[in-house]
């Protein structure tokens, strides 16, 4: 396997060039993130501290790239107590802080900013079952209530159907397979860009054929190795190329949400349906997807598919519901 810009001799060293792949070996770093995260208003709110974006002069010196590193991989030192605050942020903090990481997103360490390994900060994350919860109850009134609704209603006026009727959906396919092949395909690589360009094209199949025993199999084995290569050999991106990354993460991270809602559109049979009406078809994953991606960002991957798959098995448990007390609706 390529070692890719990392170059032969980046050891993860800091102020070596390829600091920012420390999250795959796991490792924690000794030096003070300086980046203000969303919300705290000793930096302004939600920014990058300027020696992550700023681009005069050379390469950086080993300062910088430690930094550009901690942010992209959200390592940060702080001790619990420090960040006791910021563990007790409340929900409508959260949503606000939500709307102004849509309107300009940024990368900024994990919550909670405690020292922790980047593999907790990545797949445990400082999300809260409680909060999750909130999370996924404003998601669900949303789309059952006005997004859910409208995109009937396009579907209906433009004549456009769902390849795959709602009572034929398996719960392994709506709650296990799709949150984990497309939060890793579509949102892993906002902060692991490095490992997800490796990984996209595996998953990427997976996602085509769909959740078939092979198919299963075969996508575990290929990016689980995919994924122990890359650890054991510290594949990482030199700082030059993670501080052009870092410049255009508000478009990567609008893109990757539209490609995401736009590959919904594989759901229904078009025919002749008008274009102008073929965004509301997908709104409802529009939305969503603003939400996942900042889950991602500000808790880390598992917080994501934990939201995507619970967030999934509400239509799950609603067939349920119909296939029991009206088996007519459903059948309709």
């Amino acid at each position: 396997m390529p070692d890719g810009d990392g170059g032969p001799g980046s050891d993860g060293r800091p102020g070596d060039n390829g600091d920012s792949g420390d999250a795959i070996a796991g490792r924690e770093s000794s030096q003070p993130s300086t980046v203000g995260d969303a919300g705290d208003p000793s930096n302004g709110g939600n920014s990058v501290h300027p020696r992550a974006t700023d681009d005069c002069g050379g390469p950086g010196n080993a300062e910088d790239r430690s930094h550009l590193g901690n942010v992209i991989n959200s390592r940060d030192s702080r001790s619990p107590r420090s960040t006791a605050r910021l563990r007790a942020t409340r929900f409508s903090e959260e949503f606000l802080d939500l709307l102004r990481f849509v309107r300009r997103p940024q990368l900024t360490p994990h919550r909670p900013r405690v020292a922790q390994p980047a593999w907790r900060a990545e797949w445990l994350g400082g999300l809260s079952v409680s909060r999750l919860a909130f999370w996924l109850l404003l998601l669900w009134t949303i789309n059952l209530l006005v997004l859910g609704p409208l995109a009937v209603s396009v579907a209906t006026l433009s004549g456009t159907e769902r390849k795959l009727p709602a009572g034929v959906l398996s719960w392994f396919l709506v709650v296990g397979w799709a949150p984990v092949i497309e939060e890793l395909l579509f949102r892993l690589g906002m902060r692991r860009p490095a490992q997800a360009v490796w990984l996209a094209p595996v998953l990427f199949v997976g996602l085509l054929l769909g959740p078939r025993p092979f198919v299963v199999a075969g996508v575990v084995i290929a990016a689980g190795g995919i994924a122990l290569i890359l650890a054991l050999k510290r594949h990482r991106w030199r700082f030059g190329r993670l501080r052009r990354y870092s410049r255009r993460f508000p478009f990567i991270f609008h893109g990757l949400t539209a490609v995401f809602a736009c590959l919904h559109l594989a759901n229904y049979s078009l025919g002749g349906a008008w274009l102008a009406l073929l965004p509301l078809l997908v709104l409802p994953q529009w939305i969503t997807g603003l939400v996942l991606g900042w889950m991602r960002v500000r808790f880390g991957i598992g917080a994501s598919i934990a939201l995507h798959a619970s967030f999934n098995a509400g239509p799950m448990l609603l067939i349920v519901a119909l296939r029991t007390w009206a088996p007519g609706l459903l059948q309709a």
